[in-house]
């Protein structure tokens, strides 16, 4: 009688098998290093966003504790409106403004003035260094976001003024403006911003 020959096919699959739950749960066991490490990371940076914010929020809600920010198209100082500050922002409103808030085709000037509060118990001031003013539209059309820049100059005790500016196109833009302030016990600068909502209209001959 013939031996029969030994075949080793059934051990070679059994070891390529195996091999690859090795492999399986070498890749499980990284990958759940990574997943916990980028869970970790993710985590510190959202409580340093968290950080930020509230710090943020603070500065602004001690500033508004103190001050008023109004704003006028139109040099009145009595009827300016108080603006708000960006986390309690509106819509885009749909009516458009008869004066105040108006803006023409060219000259225009805005004035903002801050206000201290007469109910304020807060004895602390704080010193106004500098005010910015962004003008932001969003072309429906394009989709795209224009920004342009306008200066701000100190006119007056408390009262900042831009020169005469014209906006390139009809509609409502949105006035951003950031101030940077100093209180007494600090010498570094923190910033306070304000939005307001302003109506650009342009000649009908233009």
């Amino acid at each position: 009688m013939t031996e029969r020959k030994r075949t080793l096919w059934p051990l070679g699959i059994l070891l390529v098998i195996a091999l690859g739950i090795v492999l399986i749960v070498i890749s499980i066991r990284i990958s759940s290093k990574q997943s916990i490490d980028t869970d970790r990371t993710f985590n510190l940076k959202r409580i340093e966003l968290d950080e930020k914010i509230n710090a943020i929020m603070q500065q602004q809600n001690a500033f508004e504790s103190l001050y008023n920010v109004r704003i006028s198209t139109i040099g009145d100082r009595m009827n300016a409106v108080i603006m708000k500050n960006p986390y309690y922002v509106t819509p885009v409103p749909r009516d458009t403004p008869e004066k105040e808030g108006l803006l023409q085709s060219k000259d225009n000037v805005i004035t903002i003035y801050v206000e201290k509060k007469k109910d304020s118990n807060n004895i602390q001031d704080m010193l106004i260094e500098s005010v910015g003013l962004e003008f932001v539209r969003l072309d429906q059309g394009e989709k795209e976001v224009s920004v342009l820049t306008i200066p701000m100059e100190k006119s007056e005790e408390n009262t900042y003024s831009t020169k005469t500016f014209s906006l390139p196109m009809q509609g409502y833009y949105q006035a951003r403006f950031k101030i940077d302030v100093k209180n007494a016990t600090q010498d570094k600068e923190i910033p306070v911003y304000f939005y307001h909502w302003v109506f650009n209209k342009q000649d009908s001959h233009l």
